[in-house]
């Protein structure tokens, strides 16, 4: 947990769970941006902090032991990003990684075991199965067992200290199945499939009080949902929510103190570049808007710490 200090540090604080969120990167009207920002929710405010090294956006972005990492992603259209990079908060900078040994973009990125796992995504226009896992203790990326399929644009996960990847698409349509990852017996296995009336890419995922929370994306083509559905592992069983204020694919959602929030993404009809931010409170089924982003941006991570 991180507080703020004097306006500009943040230091650990211990005993409440994420607090805080980052929302790092991402695509803006000017192009690929390197900005990192932190948002406050009881404070509803914005500061700015340290930018990455490289401007990157449809990468990846968790937490690890107090850290931010980003992971991939694009610096153009047509440049992808073998590159990995790592923040720290106490100190307000980053530092470069070892590279990947593939650049990948619209990938899932997950953190479990004191590892990352940089999971599927694309190279070029072709999409991805592979997985490569990043231990900090060694500084270097290794293969690990990749997903049944290929996957880009989808939802990566850790619940109960296992990897969820969720929906995307393969390259030939949006899919609606969802892989689990066993980092002991290193293996994927198929689950029951997003029980939901669409297959979606571009959607965004969080877990929030044992619960994985799914928002927007599309089914097909550019047009965004608005709909919001909640997967009950223990239930096995999916629920529809009340839907959020803006349709959004390619967005970002974290949860901090028991309620969800999501950031920018893609609009109506998907010619909108969004600078708005919501959040969803569990309790009374309903969102409501909160401090809009600095700048309307797309293919952004938001990462709780």
């Amino acid at each position: 947990m991180l507080a703020k200090v004097d306006g500009t540090k943040v230091v650990p604080r211990s005993g409440f769970g994420p607090r805080l969120i980052y929302l790092v990167g991402g695509s803006s009207e000017g192009g690929r941006i390197s900005t990192a920002e932190l948002y406050d929710p009881q404070a509803a405010s914005w500061t700015q902090r340290a930018g990455m090294v490289e401007s990157r956006y449809g990468h990846g972005c968790v937490a690890l032991d107090g850290k931010l990492y980003a992971v991939g992603g694009l610096r153009t259209p047509s440049q992808m990003l073998d590159t990995a990079e790592v923040y720290d908060p106490q100190t307000d900078g980053w530092q470069p990684l070892a590279k990947m040994a593939t650049a990948r973009w619209a990938l899932g990125l997950a953190a479990v075991g004191g590892k990352l796992y940089a999971i599927g995504g694309m190279v070029g226009s072709s999409k991805l199965e592979s997985v490569e896992t990043y231990d900090p203790q060694l500084g270097a990326w290794a293969r690990v067992a990749s997903m049944s399929g290929k996957r880009a644009f989808h939802a990566s996960l850790v619940l109960d200290g296992k990897i969820y990847a969720m929906g995307g698409h393969d390259g030939a349509g949006s899919l609606d199945t969802v892989e689990v990852y066993d980092p002991q017996a290193d293996s994927w296995q198929r689950v029951a499939s997003m029980a939901m009336p669409r297959r979606l890419c571009g959607h965004a995922a969080a877990v929030m009080r044992g619960n994985i929370y799914v928002t927007g994306g599309v089914k097909q083509g550019l047009n965004p949902e608005r709909s919001v559905y909640v997967y009950d592992p223990q239930a096995d069983a999916w629920t529809q929510l009340a839907s959020m204020g803006n349709a959004r694919r390619v967005h970002a959602s974290a949860a901090v103190g028991g309620k969800l929030y999501v950031f920018g993404g893609w609009g109506a009809a998907g010619i909108e570049r969004l600078s708005t931010a919501e959040v969803y409170d569990p309790a009374s089924d309903s969102w409501a808007p909160v401090t809009s982003l600095t700048s309307a941006r797309t293919s952004l991570a938001a990462v709780a710490l």
